[in-house]
């Protein structure tokens, strides 16, 4: 058991700073071969592209630092399925991403790198205030319920989805379209198991939902 515990720390964290450095990596490349900047509104689709892509590295080193020190669980979910409904949840909208973008224009560019920039950095906050509570499958460790999660019970996955309408807009494709529906689903599922795993363990849990949004405070 200690040896699953110490995996489960250490091959989540050690694929998430592979994939920040291959970002790092990525973003000197852009920084280094960038050619001359035609005219402003070229030049602040390029910055804040690079922006979002700072950002993207940020986040992925302290979901890795996190998951590194993060505390054993108090109960898992008990099914293999809600912990494949949580990986397909996390790494689907990668299939965008692998896609690329389309040839979109400067401003439509712009729009999309504040949007996806913005979610990662709501994110990010949730993430820091989750702290050594982070997971990927359904697990319970401790009830968060101050900061962002004073209001709403996944700040995570709102930061997510709000980054991945950025994503769609970039790229511009009915297909990338078609994996945002399915990744709103599977997180949608994964906010049902997760919730069921904490109810299970946190007899305050039904006080903190009743007074909480899922998502959207007022509507969901």
């Amino acid at each position: 058991e200690a040896l699953s515990m110490a995996a489960g720390r250490v091959v989540p964290s050690a694929f998430f700073l592979a994939s920040a450095l291959a970002k790092l990596q990525a973003l000197a490349d852009l920084l280094r071969d960038r050619h001359d900047l035609p005219d402003r509104l070229v030049a602040l689709s390029f910055y804040a592209t690079c922006a979002y892509r700072a950002a993207t590295i940020v986040f992925f080193l302290l979901i890795a630092a996190f998951f590194a020190i993060r505390l054993n669980p108090v109960r898992s979910s008990p099914g293999a399925w809600q912990t494949i409904v949580a990986l397909a949840g996390t790494y689907c909208m990668m299939l965008v991403s692998v896609a690329g973008q389309a040839n979109v224009s400067p401003a439509v560019t712009i729009v999309a790198a504040v949007i996806m920039c913005g979610g990662t950095v709501f994110s990010a906050l949730a993430l820091i205030q989750l702290g050594r509570s982070l997971s990927i499958s359904p697990e319970a460790r401790r009830l968060v319920t101050t900061g962002l999660y004073a209001v709403i019970r996944h700040p995570m996955y709102l930061g997510e989805m709000l980054g991945s309408v950025g994503m769609v807009l970039q790229s511009m494709s009915p297909v990338s379209a078609l994996v945002f529906a399915v990744f709103c689903l599977l997180q949608i599922k994964r906010m049902d198991y997760e919730e069921g795993v904490l109810q299970s363990v946190f007899p305050d849990y039904c006080l903190y939902r009743a007074r909480t949004a899922r998502l959207i405070p007022g509507i969901y």
